[in-house]
């Protein structure tokens, strides 16, 4: 009976530890990937949705449920979005008595997850929490990073963009290309129709801090309001010709945050060996 307990604790151990490992990048991937990061190809014979995927290809957009946002391409399977993208119908945990936990990472499973890439896939997917808060505090980070099952072959509209670990500072200029839905396309306070998004690229620069912990008003950004769909987009800045990311947009009622991605850059790098 000993032994089989033993036996039963060893197995589930060694299968953690695979499945955790299969959530992190090789050493080999990683220096492979810091060697494509961020680089964009001239698209001149291109037309349609393919010529703007090709302007930012590090940029998915994708529907969990009934949310509809965007995402960004860090590596071959893994992309950082907005966790309120993923939270907004999920409890407090009880097990957490704190509105803020920063000690432990929170992972979610995601039974089906709608895609939008080169063309529409349905996939499962594990999200990983950068931290929990309750949605009443408002500080809580606005981060989370899914990884995939398998990896996205690359393309010259899929490819990941170089995570950064500058700090955005105040009065910095970023590029934000998001696939949000405009106006036009709403019914009753909703979107109808998942056809009816939006690409788009603008200039914005970074405002002050906010509340938000490592978040900054995005100043200019939609001056006609935020859009449904852009949670999740990334800024990013353009270095040596290559394009790094800055920060990651959360929607905050009538207004948007960027959240700053180089605050959570050593954790990433920990956790999924994603190291610039």
């Amino acid at each position: 009976m000993r032994l089989f307990v033993f036996l039963t604790i060893l197995i589930v151990f060694f299968l953690s530890i695979g499945y955790n490992e299969a959530t992190r990048l090789t050493d080999e991937e990683n220096k492979i990937l810091q060697a494509e990061c961020g680089k964009t190809v001239n698209t001149s014979d291109a037309e349609g949705i393919s010529a703007e995927r090709a302007k930012a290809p590090w940029l998915i957009n994708y529907r969990n449920g009934n949310l509809s946002c965007s995402g960004v391409l860090i590596s071959r399977k893994h992309f950082v979005t907005a966790r309120h993208c993923l939270t907004k119908n999920i409890t407090t945990p009880s097990s957490s008595n704190k509105d803020c936990t920063s000690e432990k990472d929170f992972l979610l499973q995601i039974s089906n997850l709608e895609l939008e890439i080169d063309s529409p896939m349905t996939t499962k997917a594990e999200a990983r929490l950068l931290e929990f808060c309750k949605e009443s505090t408002p500080d809580y980070l606005d981060l989370s990073v899914i990884t995939l099952p398998t990896d996205l072959q690359l393309s010259d509209t899929i490819n990941p963009v170089c995570v950064s670990r500058n700090a955005i500072s105040v009065g910095s200029e970023v590029s934000v290309s998001s696939f949000g839905f405009p106006k036009s396309s709403f019914k009753s306070g909703k979107p109808n129709s998942r056809a009816g998004r939006v690409f788009s690229t603008e200039k914005l620069q970074i405002g002050l801090p906010t509340a938000e912990k490592n978040a900054h008003e995005a100043n200019d950004w939609h001056i006609a309001g935020t859009r449904a769909g852009d949670s999740g987009s990334g800024a990013v800045v353009q270095k040596s010709g290559r394009y790094f990311l800055a920060g990651i947009v959360s929607r905050k009622n009538t207004k948007s945050l960027l959240m700053d991605i180089s605050s959570q850059a050593a954790k990433i790098c920990t956790i999924f060996n994603i190291c610039p």
